[in-house]
């Protein structure tokens, strides 16, 4: 729970931190004059770059598996979807998925298979994880069907394992089941509120937070079969 600083003499409102896979940039929101837009920041070098340009509202940043590219959400003409760029601005900004779908959330497969996304929803049980195959799927495949919400979706490193959220139970809890196969099995992660989950690099940990700003740590085993324990508090620190 000790926090470090990344850079003392940045300062801004952000959100959406997401550490590229190598550990060297950090993609982020930042709001200025009421518009949101992603940076990159990297950590050896200092350098802070705005990656968005010509949208409204970009956020909720997420790296390529390659670490090459980041992929954001944002509108235009109205629209809000995913879009992608190199990370180093090299390129002109390119659609991250295919079909006309509204979208408010995007993840990618560490094996570079599939995108996985999340639809723009208005409130509860309006938003539905969707899945495309890359280089298969000309429009997202629904991947989880259900009159409940899903959101905060993420692969284990190695792909055979999603985590999610959802309010099935009448309040937000993390979950995990097969991948693709997600109708074959399905196992409850968190206990009284949990959201955000992120695997630990190797796989041996699965990772989030609640309402009250404590962070968990559950031990996992992944493969073939998902072993979890139980959820471990690591510190609380309200507000991050």
């Amino acid at each position: 729970g000790r926090q470090t600083p990344v850079d003392t003499a940045l300062n801004g409102a952000f959100e959406y931190a997401a550490l590229s896979p190598d550990g060297t940039q950090i993609a982020v929101t930042r709001t200025e004059s009421g518009e949101s837009q992603v940076w990159v920041k990297q950590l050896a070098s200092g350098a802070f770059s705005r990656l968005s340009f010509d949208v409204g509202n970009a956020d909720r940043p997420a790296w390529t598996p390659d670490g090459r590219k980041v992929a954001f959400l944002a509108t235009r003409n109205g629209r809000r979807t995913a879009w992608m760029r190199r990370a180093d601005g090299s390129d002109s900004l390119q659609a991250a998925a295919p079909g006309d779908t509204r979208l408010d959330e995007i993840a990618f497969d560490p094996l570079g298979r599939y995108t996985l996304l999340r639809t723009e929803g208005a409130g509860p049980i309006s938003r539905r994880l969707l899945v495309v195959r890359n280089g298969v799927d000309t429009v997202p495949r629904p991947l989880i069907v259900s009159r409940f919400d899903h959101y905060a979706m993420v692969l284990s490193p190695d792909g055979r394992w999603l985590a999610y959220v959802s309010n099935e139970s009448g309040v937000s809890e993390v979950y995990v089941r097969p991948f693709p196969s997600v109708d074959s099995a399905r196992f409850a992660i968190s206990v009284a509120g949990g959201m955000e989950p992120m695997w630990r690099r190797d796989g041996t940990e699965l990772f989030f937070r609640n309402a009250r700003g404590e962070m968990f740590a559950v031990p996992v085993r992944t493969g073939p079969r998902f072993e979890h324990g139980t959820p471990k508090l690591l510190f609380s620190i309200p507000g991050l």
